[in-house]
């Protein structure tokens, strides 16, 4: 399930077809649920949500992907990929033009969140996103 999200993040990225590899990510969602594999969903997921759709999609259905796979990941105590998610869904809300007081207001919960599973990295990704919304 895994391998179809990394091939298709592979097929936008290097050979240019976003379309392609939207629906190969969206394949190893499916792969994933026909499997029973919550932590592989949560891992398909956050690539689909957050380095796929935003090609193909709207930013809507983008973060849907990303809040369905944070809550899956949590039921499958994956917390590594549940705090990527976290992360990537802070840096599509920014993008996306999303008022700064909204974006401060759930930074905190983000951060309690990876904090209380002990995910370092995203703990920086989200403090160094909290700076130039802070500036």
């Amino acid at each position: 399930a895994t391998a179809y999200a990394a091939y298709g993040l592979l097929q936008n990225t290097l050979m240019g077809n976003p379309q392609l590899g939207y629906e190969l990510a969206q394949s190893g969602v499916n792969l994933s649920e026909q499997l029973g594999s919550l932590s592989y969903k949560c891992q398909t997921s956050m690539r689909l949500g957050a380095q796929l759709a935003p090609w193909t999609q709207s930013l809507s259905a983008s973060l849907a992907i990303l809040n369905e796979g944070y809550q899956v990941g949590l039921k499958a105590n994956e917390f590594q990929f549940s705090g990527y998610i976290l992360v990537h869904k802070l840096l599509l809300l920014f993008s996306a033009g999303t008022n700064l007081d909204v974006l401060l207001s759930e930074i905190p919960k983000f951060l309690r969140c990876c904090q209380n599973t002990h995910k370092q990295v995203a703990i920086d990704a989200i403090l160094s996103t909290q700076l130039p919304i802070l500036n």
